[in-house]
C-alpha cells in the first residue's frame, strides 16, 4: 500500500523514492522478474497468477502500523516531532477510505506462484 507515502511525501523530503526491484514490500511487483529468478535457479512449470487478497488491520494499530513499518516508518525515526505528529495526521487522514468501523480494510495484490523443482 503506497497511500502513507503519499501522504507524508511533502512532509517528509528524505523520503527515499521506491525502486523497481529494490527492497520493501513491492520487491517482487513484477511477474518477469519473480519468473527469471526462479528460472535462473531452475524451476520449472512456472505459473504466476495475481490474486487480490483482504487484508484486515484493527484501527487502534494503524498508528503503530505508520510510524513503524514501510519507508514512512524508517524515516520517521529521524524526524523532530512536531513533523512527526504533522505526518502521522496526514498519514492517517489518507488512510480514512480504508476504516471502517474499529477496522482498516485493504487489498493486497499479489502473486500466487506455482513451480515443480
Amino acid at each position: 500500500m503506497t497511500a502513507a507515502e503519499r501522504a507524508a511525501a511533502p512532509l517528509l523530503p528524505a523520503l527515499p523514492p521506491r525502486q523497481s526491484g529494490g527492497p520493501g514490500q513491492f520487491a517482487f511487483a513484477d511477474a518477469e522478474r519473480v519468473r527469471a529468478i526462479l528460472d535462473a535457479s531452475r524451476w520449472a512449470d512456472i505459473t504466476i497468477t495475481p490474486v487480490d487478497v483482504t487484508c484486515v488491520l484493527p484501527e487502534a494499530e494503524l498508528r503503530g502500523y505508520v510510524t513503524r513499518f514501510g519507508p514512512v516508518g524508517r524515516v520517521l525515526q529521524d524526524v523532530e516531532e512536531p513533523i512527526r505528529t504533522k505526518v502521522v495526521h496526514a498519514v492517517r487522514d489518507a488512510f480514512e477510505p480504508f476504516v471502517h468501523g474499529d477496522e482498516v480494510r485493504y487489498t493486497a495484490a499479489c502473486w500466487m506462484i506455482g513451480a515443480v523443482a
